[in-house]
């Protein structure tokens, strides 16, 4: 049986009222004032940069997908959009399917590093349900991408939950993860896990014009003596994976119910177990 898409059991969210904040990009380091608006059904999660002429809009969905490295990427007739999982990893487990986010630079706030201002941002402004349906992607049959050796295997489940192997050995650096998706859990285990990188990666990626924004208190750093700084979970790097994967099956365009078993893997390997849904 093919995988497949139900319209029936879940129904079309947005937010209540509108909200804002601002903060530097975590890569390019500039200030952005963002701001969240609700939208009717049917409208999508739509990024505007109004900074620019005709405030040009670009939707978040799987065909403005751009790969780029260490972050998720939008791009619609030449503008960009940057950094946006942990924004739609707080929106796919609150259920927020439709919301125009104005925005006056390209890459969005990298905060603290982690979804969890973006998700207390949402509640407060509380969740609206409209009468329209909304997909969800059941799964099965099993579905799987490789690369190398890091993998996504998506097996039949009724709800929605994520496994996930890290492994930096030159850091002796090995963590195992796996948590049932629902909005409390992420609230408390995984939206307030940190962006990462390794110690041995920060020259090379300043010199290609990575982290610009980055700081102690955005960043975990992991270096073959242990991390630089005090972790907010033993695990946090693990659980920062499973964010990044939920931000970025945003993209299905419906909720999720399977069971998702990660190794090594990473946004690339994210937007192809996305596409492998999809087709």
């Amino acid at each position: 049986m093919k995988n497949r898409s139900r319209e029936w059991l879940h129904h079309q969210k947005t937010i209540e009222k509108e909200a804002s904040l601002e903060g530097a990009g975590i890569h390019t380091g500039k200030k952005c004032a963002l701001r969240l608006l609700p939208a009717p059904a049917d409208t999508g999660v739509v990024f505007v940069r109004v900074e620019l002429p005709n405030h040009p809009a670009v939707k978040a969905e799987f065909a403005n997908l751009v790969p780029t490295n260490r972050r998720t990427t939008l791009a619609s007739d030449g503008v960009r959009v940057e950094t946006v999982e942990h924004l739609l990893g707080a929106m796919y487990v609150l259920g927020v399917d439709n919301c125009v986010v104005e925005i006056d630079t390209a890459e969005l706030p990298a905060l603290d590093g982690s979804a969890l201002i973006y998700y207390n941002l949402i509640s407060d402004c509380g969740v609206r349900e409209f009468d329209a349906p909304k997909k969800e992607v059941v799964v099965s049959a099993p579905v799987e991408v490789t690369s190398e050796d890091a993998s996504i295997r998506v097996l039949s489940a009724q709800a929605l939950s994520v496994s996930y192997l890290l492994s930096y050995p030159q850091v002796g650096l090995e963590q195992d993860v796996d948590f049932a998706i629902d909005p409390q859990t992420f609230a408390r285990e995984i939206a307030p896990a940190r962006t990462f990188v390794l110690e041995e990666e920060i020259e090379r990626l300043q010199r290609a014009g990575f982290g610009k924004g980055a700081d102690v208190n955005n960043t975990v750093v992991l270096a073959p003596g242990g991390p630089r700084g005090k972790l907010r979970f033993a695990d946090e790097p693990a659980r920062h994976k499973v964010l990044d994967l939920l931000g970025d099956l945003f993209f299905l365009g419906g909720q999720l119910a399977g069971r998702v078993k990660c190794e090594r893997s990473g946004h690339a390997l994210n937007r192809e177990i996305v596409k492998a849904l999809l087709s």
